[in-house]
């Protein structure tokens, strides 16, 4: 798969279960992702693109990651998280292969998913910092 990665980390005085549970919180009120492993100090998850709901909710998730909580006097934490490109590298490749045995105009069509795929990496990763920050707030409920 084509992944483009990204990773945040700090040192916090949050206890790690805290952490964890306001992160499992953030997970669960989007609605669309799925938790593919839940360890003490591990969260493994991804963002499930067959739910019944609108494709434009997924333009402001990022499609998986994991967060990382290493104990110590001060709990390290890692979020790493991940935004897919496959969709939009077939759709370039289609409009390429398209405008050679069709019509040379339909490689104008490239330039749209070009855009939006750029917009989309912008939007993932101010996500991914507002998802890490809010795990991160004293008074995150």
């Amino acid at each position: 798969m084509i992944k483009i990665k990204y990773e945040i980390s700090t040192k916090t005085q949050i206890q790690s279960k805290i952490i964890k549970e306001r992160f499992l919180e953030q997970l669960n009120k989007k609605n669309s992702y799925q938790i593919m492993e839940n360890y003490p100090n591990i969260v493994k998850f991804r963002n499930n693109i067959w739910r019944v709901g609108s494709r434009m909710n997924s333009f402001g998730t990022v499609d998986g990651g994991i967060l990382e909580i290493q104990n110590g006097e001060e709990n390290t934490v890692r979020f790493s998280y991940y935004i897919s490109s496959v969709f939009d590298f077939l759709m370039v490749v289609f409009f390429l292969f398209a405008s050679f045995f069709v019509d040379y105009h339909i490689v104008f069509l490239i330039l749209p998913i070009l855009i939006i795929f750029i917009f989309r990496i912008i939007n993932v990763k101010s996500i991914g910092r507002e998802m890490f920050n809010n795990i991160l707030l004293n008074n995150a409920a």
